[in-house]
């Protein structure tokens, strides 16, 4: 699977979201990885690597079971609101249409 980790987390209104008063732009690897980083589920060492592949953008390794369970940690996080979310799970839908 294929996902660009480094692309932009967008609002509505199709403009990055600015995370600090220096301009960064959230992205995906990063929006992923603290959901997983503040989440209860899976063991710490299994969501720690987890969380570093999608940081730096190395996702090409991840199985169908730890994707299921990262979509899951997305979905239940309360890091982030529906918009992040929300996008983040229709990224990684595409990315699992596109590979079959």
């Amino acid at each position: 699977m294929t996902i660009d980790t480094k692309q932009p987390i967008l609002q509505l209104n199709g403009k990055p979201f600015v995370i600090d008063e220096a301009g960064t732009i959230l992205t995906l690897g990063e929006a992923i990885a603290e959901c997983l980083g503040v989440s209860d589920e899976g063991g710490k060492h299994k969501i720690f690597i987890l969380a570093r592949k999608f940081y730096e953008g190395d996702v090409s390794g991840i199985d169908k079971a730890d994707m299921a369970m990262t979509k899951n940690v997305i979905e239940r996080t309360k890091r982030y609101n529906a918009i992040i979310a929300g996008q983040i799970i229709d990224i990684i839908d595409e990315a699992q249409k596109e590979t079959k």
